[in-house]
């Protein structure tokens, strides 16, 4: 949850022009990323979505389980209690 407000913080500093760095590539990347958190307990946090959400919104998390993709999604285990995922904020252009 600081994470998330340290990340924002600087995230809207850069992208107000406060730290000098339009004309740089990372200023590019951060106009075109959005950041999602998830945790396994987000308590009264609204932005914060449960982990339990993951494997419903990115079928990757499901498929990793490979042949045992009967076991429930592990979304107290240390390795997802508390995730960032990094994606386009862009629309997808049609490519047909």
């Amino acid at each position: 949850m600081h994470i998330q407000h340290i990340l924002e913080k600087i995230r809207s500093e850069i992208l107000e022009g406060k730290l000098n760095l339009e004309h740089t590539t990372y200023y590019k990347l951060l106009k075109k990323v959005k950041y999602d958190f998830f945790h396994s307990d987000p308590k009264n946090h609204t932005h914060i979505l449960p982990t339990s959400q993951m494997p419903i919104d990115d079928s990757f998390f499901l498929n990793s389980f490979g042949k045992n993709h009967n076991l429930p999604f592990p979304e107290d285990c240390p390795f997802v209690r508390g995730c960032i995922r990094i994606s386009s904020n862009q629309q997808k252009k049609d490519t047909g």
